[in-house]
């Protein structure tokens, strides 16, 4: 049996000699049904996208708390992350959508540096105004200084000064409309991290089935032009590989999710565009073409 195989634009293209009880070689697929004899095989990826509104968003919301010890500072971020929770549920979060994310307590450190050279100068630039011998002294002095302490920049040991404390939790916001002022009522509760969001819909199903229902379509469009072209028509699918479906996606970069507000005198919430998700599927499609 002799093969000759063609790729081209994301398509593969294998014409076989006769031998109808033997099946494709060389295709990267396990099993084939073998193709009549004088026919060819058309591989095709068909791709296609539907275009959903979110309907349930993603963010995380936090306190971080800076105390001279561990016990006050988790003590300090355990009564602040209350009210956060508390006010949360104000704004109609259920809570099965409020999960913990995050609780750690760290110290503080503080490193300080003795920057010989500008330490050098400063020392002898004020020795030099007391006295005497302005610029010579002065210099060599500094250097004098530098030369002592070693490296121009040499690291003292680290202290702590202190413990962070860091608590937050994950939410759903499921009513988009309201998203801005629930932002808004987690930091006057004492928010001060705050991150997200991340659009979704709820269940994605339905668009998903109706993009692979596309990608289908795509992929036996295009067999039929490049049947067509090439002078043959489509017989049948051999297969159909659905391990490349699905990719969801919104239509926007989700970085900017939470939008700059000018100020006004009258309260306005922080604005939220949620945008269009898009929901992919790329399929691939095995097609058995024959002569006309």
């Amino acid at each position: 049996m002799r093969m000759i195989a063609l790729a081209a634009c994301g398509l593969a293209l294998a014409f076989s000699t006769p031998v109808a009880a033997q099946g494709i070689q060389g295709l990267g697929i396990l099993a084939l049904d073998p193709v009549d004899e004088g026919n060819t095989v058309l591989t095709i990826t068909g791709k296609a996208s539907v275009t959903r509104e979110p309907d349930v968003a993603s963010f995380t919301a936090g306190v971080t708390t800076v105390a001279p010890t561990a016990e006050q500072a988790l003590r300090e971020n355990a009564a602040t992350m209350q009210k956060l929770v508390a006010a949360a549920r104000r704004q109609g979060i259920a809570e099965s959508d409020i999960r913990t994310s995050e609780i750690s307590i760290s110290p503080v450190f503080e490193v300080e540096t003795y920057d010989s050279y500008s330490q050098g100068w400063k020392d002898a630039t004020a020795a030099a105004a007391e006295g005497a011998d302005p610029a010579a002294e002065a210099v060599a002095a500094a250097v004098d200084a530098a030369a002592a302490v070693g490296s121009p920049s040499k690291p003292k040991t680290p202290r702590i000064t202190g413990y962070q404390a860091n608590n937050a939790v994950s939410i759903r916001q499921r009513k988009l409309d309201d998203f801005g002022g629930t932002i808004d009522a987690l930091v006057a509760a004492g928010a001060n991290n705050v991150a997200g969001p991340s659009f979704r819909l709820e269940d994605s199903t339905e668009a998903e089935n109706e993009a692979r229902t596309k990608a289908i379509a795509d992929a036996r469009s295009r067999a039929e032009l490049y049947a067509a072209a090439a002078g043959m028509t489509v017989k049948r699918i051999i297969m159909i590989d659905e391990g490349r479906t699905s990719s969801l996606s919104s239509g926007y970069d989700e970085s900017y999710g939470f939008a700059m507000a000018e100020t006004y005198d009258v309260y306005t919430p922080s604005p939220v565009l949620k945008g269009d998700l898009t929901i992919g599927a790329s399929v691939g499609v095995m097609f058995e073409l024959a002569p006309r």
